[in-house]
């Protein structure tokens, strides 16, 4: 007995000394005796995680996936078939949609029986020391199949109220799948309106510091010949180095739409995507549509409207279901089993017997179940049902006044831009005529560096002007298609090849799953 108490009180010391042990270090490996070592030692220091949650939680493969890309430019109609294959939101969605339609599947579960196969083997011993007694010593040994059948008949309709709100939801999810698709469209033609906007500001800016120093060049000519003072001449260093910095300026934008065109598309930022820019200036079409009639397209047409409907309509059908789960139910079951066994017997007095054999039960029944007290739980369901039911139709109705306001402001917004790009073609052409005059004007001598400088800012001034009207034309036109929800994915013959290596390839989807 001394010996195993002395086994028993090292175990226990070895037990108590574990966590202060050097396996202390691998303290993942019993998080249930140190909890706290898998969380930060303090609120004010982070988490640091071991080696193998940081290789699992950094994705390293996205940028290798993307590829280095085409040598060809990407058209627009390319770069959306691009985001539409690549972009996380929309293949978010996707799967939501998938998903909804195996939760109707499972709606439909309830109609068809329950069919549960068992089998089971076992051994039941009753021992009896005492073999002069009358009771025996029983061992048994048994096995069997069995199969149990249940079967719901009669719910009062709550079985297909619960079906018409699944199919709901999943109509609901695949309106939001595609108005995930006209986001990643507006998304992408966004980003590339605005990189061929950074383009173009690039470019002007580059004019304008071809303009300066031609204007520093003009005046050190003035100086040599004495018409010009070192005041001047300073000025128009000033000048040049002022547009240095815009120009710096605009590399950078143009650094930050290149990454925002590559984001658009589900690529890294550092993918090297090339885009070919938009051919010629937008189209000034006025719209025949009037802005009502607008209005009562994007109703219809609007996914995400129609989404929130299909919602509102699911709730009502859960309500309903509520309603009709309070009332009773009626459940048919049926039991078949089969039993084998092998039994021996020993009692008193050498009395023994060996009988082997099977036995068949059979059983079924009609259940009618229902609550007739359960702390008023399923009354406050249906009311509770109720509330959310009319809670969604609430939330349909404002967001038919967010698609009415969006409509009203595109269309408005639209026609303003047309006005804009006009003003701005011709704010370019007034200020380039401008700038000429006054440069042959200072180089006779009519007029003074200020007036030369005061109308480059004002060329320069009105070149970005213009870009921006039309880019702003582009923008109010896409968002204008997507106000009224007739964005849509191009047809298939619209779209040329695209790089493989930016696409997600099979291997790369068996990854995934």
């Amino acid at each position: 007995m001394g010996t195993k108490r002395v086994k028993l009180v090292f175990l226990c010391c070895l037990f108590l000394a574990l966590p202060f042990s050097p396996l202390r270090a691998q303290s993942s490996w019993f998080p249930e005796i140190t909890p706290g070592s898998q969380v930060s030692r303090s609120p004010e220091t982070a988490w640091n995680p071991d080696d193998d949650t940081l290789d699992a939680f950094t994705n390293r493969q996205t940028a290798a996936a993307a590829g280095p890309g085409e040598d060809r430019p990407l058209r627009l109609v390319e770069l959306i078939a691009l985001g539409l294959r690549r972009n996380p939101d929309s293949l978010r969605a996707w799967e939501n949609a998938r998903a909804d339609a195996a939760r109707l599947g499972e709606a439909n579960a309830p109609y068809y029986p329950k069919v549960t196969f068992n089998a089971q083997v076992g051994q039941n011993n009753s021992v009896n020391n005492d073999e002069t007694t009358y009771t025996p010593t029983t061992r048994q040994f048994s096995y069997g199949p069995q199969l149990a059948v249940t079967w719901l008949l009669l719910d009062f309709g709550s079985r297909g109220y619960g079906k018409d709100a699944a199919r709901q939801t999943l109509i609901a999810s695949n309106f939001q799948f595609n108005r995930a698709l006209q986001d990643t469209i507006l998304a992408v033609e966004t980003a590339y309106y605005n990189l061929d906007s950074a383009r173009t500001q690039l470019k002007a800016r580059e004019d304008n510091l071809k303009v300066a120093r031609a204007t520093q060049e003009s005046v050190e000519i003035q100086m040599k010949t004495g018409l010009a003072s070192i005041t001047q001449l300073l000025q128009a260093q000033q000048a040049v180095a002022q547009a240095v910095y815009d120009l710096e300026s605009a590399n950078a934008a143009l650094t930050t739409a290149q990454a925002n065109m590559a984001k658009s598309v589900g690529l890294p930022a550092n993918a090297a995507l090339k885009v070919e820019p938009p051919s010629g200036d937008p189209p000034l079409k006025e719209l025949d549509a009037t802005v009502n009639g607008m209005i009562e397209e994007a109703l219809v047409r609007r996914p995400d409207v129609a989404s929130k409907f299909a919602i509102f309509r699911s709730r009502l059908a859960s309500a309903s279901q509520a309603r009709r789960n309070i009332l009773p139910q009626i459940t048919g079951n049926l039991n078949l089993q089969r039993n084998y066994f092998d039994q021996s017997y020993r009692g008193g007095e050498g009395a023994s017997a060996d009988p082997d054999g099977h036995t068949d039960n059979f059983a079924g029944s009609f259940v009618l179940s229902v609550d007739l007290f359960d702390g008023f739980l399923k009354w406050n369901k249906a009311r509770e049902a109720r509330a959310e039911a009319e809670a969604a139709r609430q939330q349909l109705v404002a967001y038919e006044i967010a698609a009415i306001a969006d409509v009203w402001n595109s269309y408005y917004n639209y026609k303003t831009a047309m006005k804009q790009l006009e003003a701005g073609r011709e704010l370019v052409g007034a200020s380039e005529k401008s700038f000429n005059a006054t440069s042959i004007g200072y180089k006779s001598g009519l007029n003074s560096i200020v007036d030369l400088l005061a109308q480059q800012n004002n060329l320069s001034s009105a070149r970005l002007t213009f870009i921006q009207a039309r880019t702003s034309l582009f923008l109010a036109s896409a968002n204008l298609a997507y106000a009224t929800g007739v964005l849509a994915p191009p047809d298939a013959g619209a779209i040329g090849p695209v790089n493989p290596s930016t696409e997600n390839t099979g291997e790369e989807k068996g990854d995934a799953q």
